[in-house]
């Protein structure tokens, strides 16, 4: 799979997925955090604890999971 780019609430984020022993993570740097998403057969979910918002954190899944499926 290949990086792309992603709008989250007027900022654009560059996603960079890696693929470890079948399982996809999805690294975003958000806010100067490095924050890592996999995706699961059902869903996106944060891996990262962090003191991020969890709805800002629900959107970047949301819209990770929306370019995957497409």
């Amino acid at each position: 799979m290949q990086s792309f780019w992603i709008k989250v609430r007027d900022d654009i984020y560059f996603v960079s997925p890696i693929n470890l022993q079948g399982i996809k993570v999805f690294n975003v740097n958000i806010r100067n955090e490095e924050i890592s998403f996999v995706s699961s057969k059902k869903d996106i979910h944060c891996l990262t604890k962090t003191q991020l918002d969890a709805g800002l954190l629900k959107e970047f899944a949301r819209k990770i999971a929306s370019y995957i499926v497409t």
